[in-house]
């Protein structure tokens, strides 16, 4: 008998992406599964979506806004699977992609986590990345195959440091690298923990067999250079600064992470706000300062200070922007344009 897979989708105000995502999830060859939805507050129709629509999936109703790592933390505490897989709301997965991931664990007792190849939804096979991995001197963040288009030249299972926004993980590395670091909120989040994973002893796996669809927009595209540049929600804008800090004052080696503060970090700062700019993305461009001061203050004296934690979640910087919607044209599963 196959053991036991725990799925964790958080969600917040997106039911036009949710629902798509978990009838993707509900065609998966693999069984058994155990489905859970994590709902950070939504104010959109997500609950009644997911009451009316989903009978299989247990829905668990945040009181208010959790953020992605503490709802992970939560759906992981209700999960009894051997295997726990996070996919982020904005997928569309492939019927066999569970049954992939499982696999590539059970060939590898040596490896923890896992994620699949991933394309950008609604095109001709363009990948959205194959693994990710973060230069402990500059901060930045190169995701493999980005942009390509696949001709099987990633068709090989590879050791990788991250596998961002669809992660398996073991029961065994739960239990030895526990929970989702709550201080990063969001941003980074992915990052952090097969770092821990690594520290632990355990690898990372992209397993090519294993496939998903992202659906957001293509980079060089009108949608794609907004969203880069915002982050789709002005919140988003101030975690991706300061987390960038966060993360290497926890990962990289003592030097590499006073040059990269002193050097890289500025530099990537005034390149950021430059592009904020000529977009005219203002609301993002000041929490995406506030973010980079608060970085700072995190790297010189390890305080961590957080805008967020006392808001309201009812504040306008917590709303999606036009931006993050999916792209025009794109249907739900069942034929109808969202």
């Amino acid at each position: 008998m196959n053991k036991l897979v725990s799925v964790i989708v958080v969600t917040r105000n997106r039911s036009h992406l949710l629902r798509n995502c978990l009838f993707s999830i509900l065609k998966s060859t693999y069984q058994p599964l155990e489905v859970f939805v994590v709902d950070n507050d939504s104010t959109d129709d997500t609950l009644s979506i997911v009451r009316s629509e989903f009978d299989s999936v247990s829905l668990i109703a945040m009181p208010k806004n959790k953020f992605l790592a503490e709802a992970r933390n939560t759906g992981m505490e209700r999960a009894h699977g051997d295997f726990i897989l996070f996919i982020d709301d904005d997928n569309i997965v492939s019927p066999d992609m569970v049954e992939e991931l499982v696999r590539c664990l059970d060939a590898d007792p040596s490896a923890g986590i896992a994620g699949p190849k991933m394309y950008y939804h609604g095109t001709d096979k363009l990948l959205c990345w194959t693994g990710q991995k973060i230069n402990k001197l500059t901060g930045h963040t190169t995701y493999r195959g980005s942009c390509e288009k696949d001709t099987g030249q990633y068709d090989m299972v590879a050791e990788t440091e991250h596998v961002p926004n669809v992660v398996m993980i073991t029961k065994e590395t739960y239990a030895r690298v526990g929970r989702f670091d709550t201080s990063y909120r969001m941003s980074y989040t992915d990052a952090d923990y097969p770092e821990r994973a690594r520290k632990a002893g355990l690898k990372t796996l992209y397993c090519p067999t294993a496939v998903t669809h992202h659906v957001v927009p293509v980079p060089g595209s009108p949608e794609g250079k907004a969203r880069g540049a915002s982050r789709g929600i002005s919140m988003r804008s101030y975690y991706f600064a300061r987390n960038r800090v966060v993360f290497m004052r926890r990962h990289a080696p003592l030097l590499k992470f006073v040059i990269f503060i002193t050097v890289f970090y500025p530099l990537l700062t005034i390149y950021i706000i430059s592009v904020m700019l000529r977009n005219g993305s203002r609301s993002d461009m000041k929490m995406h300062l506030l973010g980079t001061l608060h970085g700072y203050i995190f790297g010189i004296t390890g305080i961590l200070l957080d805008y967020f934690k006392n808001l309201d979640p009812g504040h306008e910087l917590f709303m999606e922007k036009a931006g993050n919607q999916p792209p025009a044209g794109i249907r739900t599963t069942d034929g109808r344009p969202r």
